[in-house]
């Protein structure tokens, strides 16, 4: 039997989600604004609109991922949650929306992640 895995992609404007089985082939890819990073600067805290609008969808890709047959995922979560007070909130409600487990990535490995070839980003 073929594993589905998830990815979900918590950034500071968009809420993306990446379903793939084991040989590498996209099953479903979905981007929705959800502006997360919302007032952050000015705060220090993520504002109740956009924990609202970003967990939502989270719980819509749960939705998507269970049609998928999902067996392992996980959220990463960037800045807007990393310099927020209240970031442990989200990581908190998006680990209870999505099951599954819930990180906030660090400058060093987002900006990895981000730029490195394809063969060279961490499975």
């Amino acid at each position: 039997m073929v594993e589905t895995v998830a990815a979900l992609d918590c950034g500071s404007n968009s809420t993306r989600l990446l379903i793939m089985n084991e040989r590498g082939e996209t099953l479903r890819r979905v981007t929705r604004i959800t502006r997360l990073s919302q007032g952050v600067d000015a705060s220090g805290t993520l504002a109740p609109e956009a924990l609202n609008r970003s967990l939502d969808t989270l719980s819509e890709y749960r939705a998507l991922m269970d049609e998928a047959g999902v067996t392992r995922g996980l959220v990463v979560a960037t800045s807007a949650v990393r310099d927020a007070s209240n970031g442990h909130v989200f990581l908190e409600e998006a680990r209870s929306r999505t099951n599954v487990e819930a990180t906030v990535l660090g400058c060093t490995t987002r900006s990895f992640a981000t730029r490195a070839p394809r063969q060279m980003r961490p499975r």
